[in-house]
């Protein structure tokens, strides 16, 4: 099988990521997510769904993660879930895509632009936005799509955060948006370009292709990103329809995810477990 990051650098160099930084890289993702982030972890359907991740990537079928992004750090947090032993055969083979806003970010800007992700750009339409502007975002974002097409067709895997950002949005008069912090517990309408990906995939893929919805949910304070509570959906795969129908399925989907994290640091905090 082609290697998927390998196959999708064609359309976006970013992705081959050289010895110089996968040295730099190394030591991020191998030992200080492991040390830092210790997430308690759990799967929809406990043993089985652990055992049903582990068969579908040993099949060396293609995955698209949905993941919530409350923090930032949830890309780095990723790195961490993949050490467990059901999942570790993604852990070369996942491309993870990140919003060109990030790489200016210090230390979290460090990572996106030396780890080899595929950017996209998380700017919403605005009045504001000159031409040539709206055509170098769109263009950026089609090529993200082919991307993550070219992945899945070799197989590989491809993690996105389909709430679009860490904040929500709100409308002004104007007709731009401004960022405002999300709630407690608030999961976020999801963008279309997972749906827009899946749609775009070859029949085949799309039938061998598996969901992985992951939500993390976070306590009070900042070191509480180092301990979430993580829920892992069990596989599903991607409904027939468009983007509507899809996007429904995602959010059901991660709003269930929500509801088990919830369920979960409820027992917690009686002294019992799930």
């Amino acid at each position: 099988m082609s290697n998927p990051r390998k196959v999708a650098a064609e359309l976006e160099p970013n992705l081959d990521i050289p010895w110089s930084n996968r040295a730099l890289m190394w030591p991020i993702f191998n030992v200080a997510a492991p040390l830092l982030f210790h997430p308690d972890l759990h799967f929809e359907s406990g043993r089985e769904g652990k055992e049903m991740w582990r068969d579908h990537v040993e099949s060396d079928d293609p995955t698209l993660g949905l993941m919530s992004h409350a923090r930032e750090a949830d890309a780095v947090l990723m790195a961490r879930i993949v050490f467990e032993r059901a999942l570790r055969g993604m852990r070369y083979e996942t491309i993870v895509t990140a919003k060109e806003q990030l790489r200016q970010i210090p230390i979290v800007g460090f990572i996106v632009r030396k780890g080899g992700t595929s950017p996209v750009d998380r700017v919403f339409e605005n009045p504001f936005e000159t031409p040539e502007e709206k055509k170098r975002r769109m263009d950026k974002n089609l090529n993200n799509k082919h991307v993550g097409i070219t992945v899945l067709r070799a197989g590989g895997n491809i993690l996105g955060f389909p709430e679009g950002g860490t904040t929500a949005r709100k409308r002004l008069p104007d007709g731009s948006f401004e960022r405002v912090p999300r709630q407690k517990d608030e999961i976020l309408p999801h963008q279309a370009g997972f749906a827009n990906m899946v749609i775009d995939s070859p029949p085949d893929v799309r039938e061998r292709l598996r969901l992985m919805t992951i939500v993390s949910r976070y306590g009070e304070g900042l070191l509480s990103m180092f301990h979430p509570t993580t829920v892992v959906m069990d596989p599903v795969k991607p409904v027939d329809g468009g983007v509507p129908e899809l996007k429904a399925q995602s959010e059901a989907l991660m709003h269930r995810a929500n509801e088990l994290a919830i369920e979960i640091d409820t027992l917690k905090a009686l002294g019992q477990s799930r």
